[in-house]
């Protein structure tokens, strides 16, 4: 997979608010290369007890519809909602070879679960 073709820009076309509650999110990856992306998001102040009674982020999967193909990159989109007017958001990208990577504000990550409930690794609006 090619992972330097990976792109997304938080505040700017690839995120933006279209009502006061809908969040439209574009993502782009190299032209035939990835088989989905998902985003994972929710609430930052929302969390949940785990099985050791420990408090962790509480998430929420949805998966991106290609929007269409360029001349390199693939265009992938996603409209979530946001009740209380803020969110978190990472991508969980799955290629044709079936490798799976997170992409966040702190970049690339392989996908595990301790990368996924780490806040610091999300988006934030």
């Amino acid at each position: 997979m090619n992972l330097a073709a990976m792109s997304h820009r938080p505040e700017s076309e690839d995120c933006f608010l279209y009502t006061n509650k809908k969040l439209r999110l574009r993502f782009h990856t190299a032209q035939n290369d990835v088989a989905k992306v998902v985003v994972l998001y929710g609430d930052p102040y929302w969390q949940e007890l785990d099985q050791h009674q420990q408090y962790r982020l509480s998430y929420q999967r949805k998966p991106m519809s290609q929007l269409g193909t360029g001349q390199v990159a693939d265009h992938w989109g996603v409209t979530l909602e946001a009740p209380y007017q803020r969110l978190q958001y990472l991508f969980e990208v799955t290629g044709q070879d079936g490798s799976k990577w997170l992409f966040g504000d702190r970049g690339l990550r392989k996908d595990t679960e301790s990368a996924r409930i780490d806040t610091g690794n999300y988006f934030r609006v």
